[in-house]
């Protein structure tokens, strides 16, 4: 590719559909307006309020399916989970065994804390 064709768009006829809606797939925020929430602030905020179990944590307002790896990424960031094996009843009824993530008592400040940083970093007070 030489300095003419740097910044020239793709003329295939299979593509031009991509440049032509590139600026229309991404939504577009106003000034007012915040980014959602991430997934680990969203997890941390239902842990915050009580413990929950791996499959609570599937719907909403997490939509989080792989939530061992969300509370491993905040025991990273210092936030004292603790992690229980419970038995619930699964499909047709057949017991299964999931994980119940909650916030150690002493720990529930500096997750506070955590989640206003998360929630200002956003824009969101």
């Amino acid at each position: 590719m030489n300095a003419q064709d740097a910044g020239r768009v793709c003329d295939h006829p299979a593509r031009q559909d991509r440049n032509r809606n590139a600026d229309t797939i991404a939504p577009q925020r106003t000034a007012g307006q915040s980014r959602p929430p991430a997934k680990i602030e969203r997890v941390l905020a239902e842990l915050i309020e009580g413990a929950r179990t791996s499959r609570e944590l599937e719907g909403p307002p997490c939509f989080d399916h792989c939530a061992n790896a969300t509370a491993s990424d905040l025991k990273r960031l210092s936030v004292a989970i603790a992690a229980e094996r419970v038995r619930i009843n699964g499909f047709a009824g057949l017991p299964c065994w999931v994980a119940r993530y909650s916030i150690a008592p002493e720990g529930r400040a500096f997750a506070l804390e955590l989640l206003e940083k998360m929630r200002a970093r956003r824009g969101v007070r």
